[in-house]
């Protein structure tokens, strides 16, 4: 299922909450204030907090969000210059209406709240990064079962809590494979903590469970009350060198290691939309940040188009591709808000996409979709052509998607106020043909050196973000990109009959008018990297649209104005974020792997130290670099993902290594 079910609260006559197996029936702020405040002192967490540059909390169990509120003003209070990052996890999420009318009736207000609830993500199992403005708190909510959800995680928390769950009712949340999945999640020296624990058989097996896992386990009196809680601390962990063949070693995350006290620095190459998203997410870590392109000025490349479309896209077995682009729209809805509260100038539209099924046995597939996973209707509804035809203001001729939340942006515009915001370091007119690592020195870095007598330039990080150049240097050029030329057509208002309100799309896009144009696209043309326009892709474009609208009224395609771009592909057509492999070592480490042998163990895979890609988008860039710049920041910051484990390992760069490795050998 790709959705979960929501809580059902029933709202008393005071206007709170009865009870559900999150929340106590005598629930109220004050008392939700005051279990949170005995969670964290049964946890130290005041002491130990003030002694680390940033703190990682997890939870199972969000139910109101009270202890994310509650716990982020405290640390606001205490560490406004030190980053929180909160992860919690919850089989079964209020709906945003009733929680939003609990915040009202507790006269819950904050900017904390406000922006909790404007961010609050629909019940769509999984993963949902939120950010918080002027405030350095980041929150991870993880919508699903316990026991699913955190076997995909990749994490090292300084303190979990669990909440008052054990009991008979719910004890399969401390089962022992959960307890060995908390105390693989637990950093050496962290805690967790359980409030209200009682001297049942339930609870005697809670704590049965977390000691086999690993844990020491106490019991205490809270010191905010009479009530007992259940401690644990995590003091050992062993350190895995060796892998069996199912745990893909070959894919290990690899974080960046700092080798001196000075500000970390990173040079991106590449000034598209990649790069500057990129750039903001590790600038907002700290990092000292350039980017470099051959091109006179930001997004000249595939980012320089009038507009990019965001929407996902879904299928019936919810493949990796289905799975990325849903929780990339999730995000990059959040992240383009927030760009637009900040810069109110920022073209975003979200004016809703109708997509059109292109035959009818698409349009099966299509209401399947929507039947078997429960779909919000905020989220996706199906249509049909009488309806479509409506909500587009066209003469749709298929039954169709519609897709509410979906719209448009100026890819430049966005690079723009990235850079404005951030502060971003441009460096034009400079095209770097070679990396060097310098490993010499104390200091070791990269050398990225330039055409022509330019000096080099010196980073401890390099960040290949230049599309299908990305191969272009000798650490990376068994990365197999390919370019795909798209052209996009730019009809004239006047000279269109129909006059759509949304976005149309199916084998083609069309816009709705922006700045007295329609944008028509766009060809999809293999290993063509030119970017002359061509009177036939302006006809294919106008005949993918009439299988949309039917018949239009044909103008001469040679008098159209129109853009054509080169994009990044990979084979699987999914993106390529993370460490760049040194080819030659990963033969030797794994050649045996790529023949299957499992009975033997291996090593992680060996990497250039803080080399690293983002790239091959293909035209679902909107959709999938915010989220990906983000994890792969997170990835050499050493932070919590915002990738769970299956979707990082279908992006690392890596797995075509293993690839065209078990293609040469079986």
């Amino acid at each position: 299922m790709l959705t979960v079910k929501a809580a059902e609260l029933q709202f008393n006559s005071d206007g709170l909450p009865s009870s559900t197996p999150s929340i106590s029936p005598h629930f109220s702020l004050q008392q939700a204030e005051a279990d949170c405040h005995q969670l964290l002192a049964g946890n130290q967490i005041s002491q130990r907090w003030q002694q680390a540059d940033s703190f990682h909390i997890a939870e199972i169990g969000f139910a109101t969000g009270i202890n994310f509120l509650t716990i982020a003003k405290l640390w606001q209070q205490e560490n406004n210059n030190k980053q929180l990052i909160f992860s919690s996890i919850e089989a079964r999420p209020i709906a945003i209406d009733q929680l939003r009318q609990l915040y009202q009736d507790l006269d819950l207000s904050s900017p904390l709240a406000e922006q909790l609830l404007a961010q609050y993500p629909d019940r769509l199992k999984g993963q949902q990064r939120i950010h918080f403005d002027d405030a350095n708190i980041q929150l991870d909510l993880y919508w699903g079962d316990a026991e699913e959800i955190i076997s995909e995680l990749e994490f090292n928390a300084d303190t979990w809590f669990l909440g008052a769950y054990a009991n008979a009712e719910t004890l399969p949340v401390y089962s022992p494979k959960l307890s060995h999945e908390l105390f693989r999640l637990t950093r050496i020296g962290g805690r967790l903590v359980s409030a209200n624990q009682t001297d049942n058989s339930a609870s005697q097996q809670t704590q049965t469970n977390l000691q086999q896992a690993g844990f020491e386990i106490e019991r205490q009196t809270s010191p905010c009350s009479r009530k007992q809680l259940l401690t644990g601390v995590k003091h050992t962990q062993d350190v895995n060198q060796n892998f069996k063949l199912k745990e893909k070693s070959w894919l290990q995350n690899q974080p960046y290691h700092k080798h001196s006290d000075q500000p970390k620095t990173a040079l991106i190459i590449g000034a598209g939309l990649s790069g500057f998203c990129t750039a903001a997410a590790l600038i907002k870590r700290g990092w000292q940040v350039r980017i470099v392109d051959r091109n006179q000025a930001p997004a000249m490349a595939g980012s320089g188009n009038q507009n990019a479309i965001l929407m996902p896209r879904l299928s019936v077995d919810h493949d990796a591709q289905s799975q990325l682009t849903l929780l990339g729209f999730q995000y990059s809805l959040r992240f383009l808000d927030q760009l637009k509260a900040q810069f109110p100038e920022l073209k975003w539209d979200a004016c809703g996409v109708i997509q059109v099924a292109r035959d009818a046995k698409q349009w099966q597939r299509m209401q399947r979709l929507c039947e078997q996973e429960a779909i919000p209707e905020s989220l996706l509804a199906t249509v049909s052509k009488e309806q479509a035809s409506s909500y587009s203001n066209c003469a749709i001729t298929e039954s169709a998607w519609w897709i509410p939340q979906a719209g448009w942006t100026i890819p430049a515009q966005v690079c723009a106020l990235l850079q404005q915001q951030y502060a971003i370091d441009f460096i034009p007119n400079t095209e770097i043909v070679s990396l060097e690592y310098n490993a010499d020195s104390d200091a070791k870095h990269w050398l990225a050196k330039p055409s022509g007598n330019q000096a080099a330039l010196s980073a401890d990080v390099v960040i290949l973000a230049n599309a299908n150049h990305a191969n272009h240097f000798v650490q990376s050029e068994w990365c197999p990109l390919s370019p795909k030329r798209g052209q996009i057509s730019l009809i004239p208002s006047q000279d269109f009959s129909q006059q759509p309100r949304c976005i149309l799309c199916s084998d083609v896009y069309l816009t709705p008018e922006i700045d007295n144009r329609y944008v028509l696209g766009a060809s999809f043309i293999s290993n063509d990297t030119a970017t002359d326009i061509r009177d036939s892709e302006h006809a294919d474009n106008f005949i993918k649209l009439e299988r949309m609208l039917g018949p239009l009224s044909r103008q001469d395609k040679s008098n159209l104005d129109g853009r054509a771009a080169i994009r990044a592909v990979s084979p699987d057509r999914l993106p390529m974020v993370g460490p760049v492999a040194n080819q030659a070592r990963f033969r030797q480490l794994f050649e045996r792997a790529a023949l299957g042998d499992n009975h033997r163990s291996y090593a992680a895979a060996q990497y250039y130290d803080g080399l690293y890609l983002n790239t091959a988008f293909g035209s679902r860039g909107l959709a999938w670099i915010p989220l990906c710049s983000e994890a792969l920041a997170s990835e050499i910051n050493a932070e919590p993902n915002p990738l769970n484990r299956s979707l990082r390992l279908a992006v690392h760069p890596s797995r075509f290594l293993m690839r065209a490795l078990q293609q040469e050998l079986n």
